[in-house]
């Protein structure tokens, strides 16, 4: 059901149908949702017409559409994908002069970047976040970095990870329970690493600018016979914002290791560690005084993987993880020689074993499932009041299949049936028809449904304060009474792919509905406890077009609409209600390099804070020049973030300024 009016009711409409019936013709910007629809049939013929070339530019160009892994654990190409999935590869990472994975995301349609202070980053689809985006998973090579701590998302600073050993970045925009179970509630987004054969030799890499910037790196990837491995160590270094005490400081190391043992079978082994240090508080706040934060993180995984051809596959997958956290200041009272101090350190792990199993049905038909198992423990005297350590498991069986019912229609039907120690079981399902009528032209339409499950501090947390050396209590700030159900979204979708042969375009449009039911939120009044209370119903589209002209040329155009209807308003501003960004590279002569990322962002309002952050623009520039000499090859890098003038992107008075560094690398 689809209509391009701009929102006057039918008559036919019944007053309690009307909020369901006209989510289409309530849409934002319907002018700009008509052309850009008709524009796409008329792109479509065009790219239609440009099949049937029987030049060879047809093949290359298809030659660099990405088949993506993460929408269904299959191998799919875009056209296939049930959803829209932004791949940022290699040479898009190193074009955009990002120095952490967090900041990729501002070139993905759809998705917000903030940073809570200056060493603290937000990542969040479609808002609903404050500083904790607990709604999307991250996995790193399928290790889901997603924590169990607190209220959960992601600790960016821990990731053991250096860029530059990322072959790519698939982020699948909407839920994917189906595929990676509860918390993958409104997106996902999957790390993949680079197979170390890719580049044997050392890398060394600096970075030196404005505000502190100083980072290195060292990676060498060697091999011997069947075995091929890497090993990279790093280290960031910043100042953060002016005013603000938000230094931080990053050091990690990684190592994987590939091993081949025969024709069919293939063993990975990957490692790494590390360890932050982030300023936090505010001058002159007894209650949030300022302190270091410490963090730290490890992780072992193992892989398994057999061959049976190049139709089948079984895996076998197992990984431990261990993250730290020392948080420790005083908080001082009117009685002289009393204080009431807090200790918020914590220390959680995770053991995770996974069972995967990929196969050809019959000829028409892929399928993919397996099993889950996961373990996760927290200690946090503080968040519990108790040293015990609380722990949960989960078991999820998953599938998903891929079933081309007829040479234009193609079908992804699958989901996830999990059990969790906390709330139960339940069931993510999601049914996706892919329609293609033409060479180079896809339409999507589906649904799904996916949880997110709550965490140890919103189902059990107890957070005391007591005065010393007194030992009473001074204050209860937050009592979990329990009997918490997930967060749930029954989401809606239609999607658009054009493959613009003779242009050189992609077009990816996504037009949506999410309904978001059994919000966790705090009650206002003190001991606070997380209550199942809030909805919200969010709709919007948002599009991205990618245009490849000459060798190493590239623009890339995206744009996202969104409203959010909720009784709480401060749901409907958590997420701008517009956002564009272009993102280009030009290769120039004398293998000089040119690239810039320009931001529009619209107002919003993060969770958790009643301030308003204004609309802002931001423009990114970098231009690079590569050399070689000899067997050495090298790079040296001018990039120059947010030109224009200071903005301010989660709280009104803490603002980011222009900062410029210089960056080296050197291959040997």
């Amino acid at each position: 059901m689809i209509a391009l009016s701009s929102g006057a009711q039918h008559e036919s409409i019944r007053p309690e149908q009307s909020k369901a019936r006209v989510f289409w013709l309530d849409m934002p910007h319907p002018f700009f949702i008509r052309h850009l629809l008709a524009a796409a049939l008329m792109l479509g013929a065009a790219g239609t017409r440009a099949s049937h070339d029987p030049a060879g530019s047809e093949a290359d160009y298809l030659g660099e559409l990405p088949v993506v892994l993460s929408a269904s654990r299959l191998a799919q190409p875009l056209a296939d994908a049930p959803g829209s999935v932004t791949v940022i590869d290699r040479e898009t990472i190193r074009a955009s002069g990002a120095r952490e994975i967090a900041d990729l995301f501002r070139l993905v349609p759809g998705f917000l970047v903030g940073f809570s202070n200056g060493a603290r980053p937000v990542v969040t689809y479609h808002g609903q976040s404050d500083e904790f985006s607990r709604r999307m998973q991250v996995l790193v090579d399928g290790r889901s970095a997603y924590s169990p701590y607190y209220l959960g998302g992601v600790n960016w600073n821990l990731l053991t990870i250096a860029l530059e050993d990322i072959e790519r970045i698939e982020v699948f925009r909407g839920s994917n329970s189906a595929t990676y179970g509860a918390n993958a509630f409104l997106g996902v987004a999957n790390i993949i690493t680079r197979h170390p054969s890719r580049h044997a030799g050392t890398r060394v890499a600096a970075s030196l600018g404005d505000q502190g910037v100083r980072d290195t790196l060292f990676s060498h990837e060697g091999g011997a016979g069947a075995l091929d491995y890497r090993f990279t160590v790093g280290r960031r270094h910043e100042h953060g914002l002016n005013d603000v005490y938000d230094d931080r400081h990053v050091g990690f190391f990684n190592l994987r290791a590939d091993y081949r043992l025969g024709t069919r079978d293939e063993l990975r082994f990957q490692a790494g560690a590390s360890e932050n240090s982030t300023g936090a508080g505010f001058p002159g706040n007894a209650g949030n005084p300022l302190r270091t934060l410490e963090g730290g993180s490890s992780y072992a995984q193992l892989q398994w993987t057999r061959s049976y051809g190049p139709d089948e596959e079984l895996r076998l997958s197992a990984y431990y993880q261990r993250e730290t956290g020392q948080e420790r200041f005083i908080i001082p009272t009117p009685v002289p020689g009393i204080t009431i101090p807090v200790d918020a350190g914590h220390t959680t792990s995770r053991s995770n074993i996974e069972l995967q199993h990929t196969f050809q049905a019959r000829p028409d038909m892929r399928v993919v499932w397996g099993l889950e198992a996961r373990k996760d423990s927290v200690t946090s005297r503080q968040m519990f009041n108790t040293g015990d350590a609380q722990t949960t498991s989960l078991v999820r069986g998953f599938g998903n299949l891929e079933w081309r019912i007829h040479p234009l229609v193609l079908i992804n039907a699958g989901g996830t049936l999990e059990h969790y120690s906390l709330t139960g079981t339940s069931l993510a399902p999601r049914l996706m028809a892919n329609f293609q009528p033409m060479a180079g032209q896809t339409l999507r339409v589906g649904v799904s449904k996916a949880y997110r499950t709550p965490s140890l501090a919103e189902q059990k947390g107890d957070v005391r304060y007591y005065y010393s050396p007194l030992g009473t209590l001074a204050a209860w700030n937050h009592r979990s009474l329990g009997g918490l159900k997930p967060e749930q979204v029954v989401a809606h979708e239609i999607g658009y792919l054009g493959e613009l042969r003779d242009l050189r375009l992609t077009l990816d449009a996504r037009l949506y509905r999410e309904r978001v039911s059994r919000i966790l939120d705090l009650t206002p009044a003190t001991p606070r406890n997380f209550i199942n209370e809030d909805t919200a119903r969010v709709r919007g589209l948002e599009y991205q077009a990618k245009w490849r002209g000459l060798p190493g040329t590239q623009v890339v155009l995206n744009q996202s609409f969104v409203r959010i209807a909720s009784p709480d308003a401060r749901l409907e501003e958590s997420s701008p209600t517009h956002a564009t960004t272009l993102f280009a590279t030009l290769a120039l002569p004398h293998d000089w390099d040119l690239s810039l990322a320009h931001h529009w962002v619209g107002a919003v309002r993060w969770l958790g804070f009643s301030e308003r952050t204004e609309k802002y623009r931001r423009l990114d520039l970098r231009l690079a020049h590569r050399f070689r000499s000899g067997g050495t090859r090298g790079e040296v890098a001018l990039t120059t973030q947010n030109v224009f003038s200071p903005y301010a992107e989660y709280r009104t008075s803490y603002l980011l300024s222009r900062r410029a560094f210089v960056s080296a690398s050197l291959d040997f």
